[in-house]
Parts: structure tokens; C-alpha cells; sequence
């Protein structure tokens, strides 16, 4: 059995670009892949937001979703949520989560994947603890820098 497909995986993202850019993008590629995710946002306005960017962005590639206040099934694979839905049982039915910069981290749990975004670059030394750290507690880790628009470098 191959040992790192069962770890837990964190990708940290440092953006130059807009979040909901990116999540746009990044989602798009998931649900190709036929992926389910939640999407992990600081409050209401903030999903309200992300929502109204994904209903009109853009018209030709339209991303379903759903407010995690609205009535969901097992069609819905795309979920906005924040901090005050982190008691809600449906959350566990995702294996994938992407957070948003404006969220402060508590604990890694529940979920499988993480994209952890973040406008703040971190120097080399305080990651390298960070990285230490969640291996050891049996996370694979990846971080990546955008240094283009769109353009990643992994670090």
C-alpha cells in the first residue's frame, strides 16, 4: 500500500492574485476531476461575496454551489461555509476543504486536503518549523508561491 496516499495533505498557497480568482479556477479543475469541496470563508459577508462571484463571473463556465444555509443533498459538490457551520454534520461528508485567507486555523481536522491561501509570504525558517511540525503529526506538506498570475513555484 502506497503510505503517502493515506497521509493527510496541506498545500499552503501564497497569493498575488484575488482569492476568488484563484478559487474559481482551482474549484473548476476539482469538480472536473469530480471532486466534492468546501469552500471555508471568515463570516456571511464573506461567503455572500464568493457567492455572487461565482453566479456572475463568468457566464460560459458557471460553478453550482451552495450556501451551506441552503437545503443540500449529495448532488451539491461545491459548499460555502464559515467558522459558525463548523458544528454542521454535513461537513464531514467532504474529504477536501479550501480556506480562505481571512480565516484563522484552529486545528487541521475532519478533512482529508487542505488549501490553506494566505496574502502574508512567510520566511523560510519560520516554514521550514511550520513543515517540521505537520509531518510529524503525519500531514504531507506542500507549499507554493504564485509568483505570476496564475503561475506557481513550488517552495
Amino acid at each position: 500500500m502506497n503510505e503517502n496516499k493515506d497521509k493527510k495533505e496541506i498545500n499552503f498557497y501564497y497569493l498575488k492574485s484575488e482569492f476568488n480568482d484563484v478559487v474559481q479556477k482551482l474549484v473548476k479543475k476539482l469538480i472536473e476531476q469530480k471532486q466534492s469541496v468546501l469552500l471555508s470563508l471568515k463570516d456571511e459577508s464573506e461567503i455572500n461575496n464568493l457567492d455572487k462571484f461565482l453566479w456572475v463571473k463568468d457566464k460560459n463556465s458557471f460553478l453550482p454551489h451552495k450556501k451551506i444555509s441552503e437545503k443540500l443533498s449529495s448532488l451539491d459538490k461545491i459548499v460555502l461555509s464559515c467558522e459558525k457551520d463548523s458544528q454542521n454534520e454535513y461537513l464531514k461528508k467532504f474529504d477536501q476543504v479550501i480556506i480562505s485567507p481571512n480565516v484563522i486555523i484552529k486545528k487541521f481536522n475532519f478533512f482529508r486536503r487542505f488549501f490553506v491561501f494566505s496574502y502574508e509570504k512567510i520566511n523560510n525558517n519560520s516554514l521550514g518549523n511550520i513543515k517540521s511540525k505537520l509531518k510529524l503529526r503525519g500531514f504531507k506538506v506542500s507549499c507554493y508561491f504564485e509568483h505570476d498570475k496564475f503561475k506557481w513555484k513550488q517552495i
